[in-house]
């Protein structure tokens, strides 16, 4: 399979849609644990937002078809992204607060935790995010 046909997987650009958002995250956190000396649970209250922002802007431009409500797009995407982050962080925490290894090193409870919340997000957002239920015909479609 050439890399053309491999773009345009859904689940693909999926991936590399949280990958850009994961990196939008890590680098937040480390940036405000290395160098403004946050400590790591502060430091995610701020990256994770920002990462599920980013995530949701390459999703309706990229991956799946937008709706015609973005602001409620929006909203659905952020209370999968809640549920999502109910794994995600909930592995991050337990792991930084109980492991003095992975609070020296809280990149690697973030992988964790992200692959963990992957296959949630990707069938919520199919299912019940990006859905265009109620769609008006429109002139070219009659």
């Amino acid at each position: 399979m050439d890399p053309r046909e491999w773009l345009s997987l859904r689940f693909v650009r999926f991936l590399i849609a949280g990958s850009i958002a994961f990196v939008v995250d890590a680098a937040i956190l480390t940036l405000l644990v290395e160098l403004a000396g946050w400590p790591p649970t502060w430091a995610r209250v701020v990256s994770f937002p920002s990462a599920v922002t980013v995530n949701w802007l390459v999703h309706r431009t990229h991956v799946f078809e937008p709706t015609d409500k973005p602001h409620t797009e929006y909203l659905k995407f952020a209370s999968v992204q809640m549920l999502s982050a109910g794994i995600n962080l909930g592995i991050y925490f337990t792991a930084v607060l109980t492991s003095p290894l992975m609070a020296r090193w809280p990149i690697i409870p973030l992988i964790i935790g992200s692959i963990a919340a992957m296959f949630l997000t990707y069938f919520c957002n199919s299912r019940f995010v990006f859905t265009q239920r109620n769609k008006r015909p429109t002139v070219e479609s009659r």
